[in-house]
């Protein structure tokens, strides 16, 4: 029973990517190498933070718990949307890991992206404090944030976790089992110490990003947002 409930959840994990539209991996392989290279920049960046923040000794008490809040925030948050932001590029065919890495910290969109960032992280932590169970839903419902800001920095925080919820309603526990499918990889990064996170992050957030376009087209064709809402008035590339 046990091992037809494991192959069951990798089933249904590849049925939702059939419902999402194309297999994303075909189109990662044409640059998986690149998009590996720059996995390894974001993981090097990210773990560098936290051995600087080991290293200087301010993990405890109150002035641990602020910078490492101002680290998520100001650095780690817009690093995030970064990694999404060059998926969304590469599914488009344009692929500029240089000016994505970079893409979050420009003046025009550094903000936009620190205060949505911020409030998605904080209803998120606000509904964990009543249970794990809640913080977890809530996680799904709010998980397209980071690609809408990464396309819409202006957006406002308000209206990204509206469009988020709205677009995932009632697909949070396919969501959830196509999380599972990836288990194995989770396994390995941990198994090798957030090495393995490096050839992982490709598959995931491409993975993700597919199901982003998804939930974009259905949010579009169904009137809860406008296609404007959807532009970055910077004019950087857009799906």
């Amino acid at each position: 029973m046990e091992t037809w409930h494991v192959s069951g959840v990798k089933m249904a994990a590849w049925e939702l990517l059939k419902q999402f539209g194309r297999n994303p991996l075909g189109e990662l392989k044409k640059n998986y190498w690149q998009a590996v290279l720059f996995s390894f920049f974001v993981v090097v960046i990210s773990v560098g933070i936290n051995v600087l923040f080991d290293h200087l000794g301010w993990e405890d008490g109150f002035k641990g718990w602020m910078v490492n809040m101002g680290l998520s925030l100001f650095l780690l948050n817009p690093l995030n949307v970064a990694a999404n932001q060059y998926y969304l590029w590469q599914k488009q065919g344009f692929c500029r890991p240089k000016q994505a890495l970079f893409s979050s910290f420009q003046g025009n969109r550094y903000g936009g992206i620190v205060a949505g960032m911020f409030f998605y992280g904080l209803f998120i932590s606000l509904w964990s404090l009543l249970f794990l169970i809640p913080g977890i839903i809530k996680g799904y419902a709010y998980r397209m944030v980071p690609f809408l800001l990464a396309e819409n920095p202006t957006l406002s925080w308000r209206r990204a976790l509206e469009i988020s919820k709205q677009t995932t309603y009632g697909e949070k526990m396919d969501m959830f089992v196509l999380d599972l499918s990836f288990i194995g990889w989770i396994f390995l990064c941990i198994v090798t110490v957030g090495v393995g996170a490096v050839f992982f992050m490709p598959y995931y957030l491409s993975t993700l990003c597919e199901v982003y376009t998804h939930q974009r087209t259905k949010a579009l064709n169904n009137g809860w947002v406008s296609r404007e809402e959807l532009e970055d008035p910077s004019g950087m590339i857009r799906l």
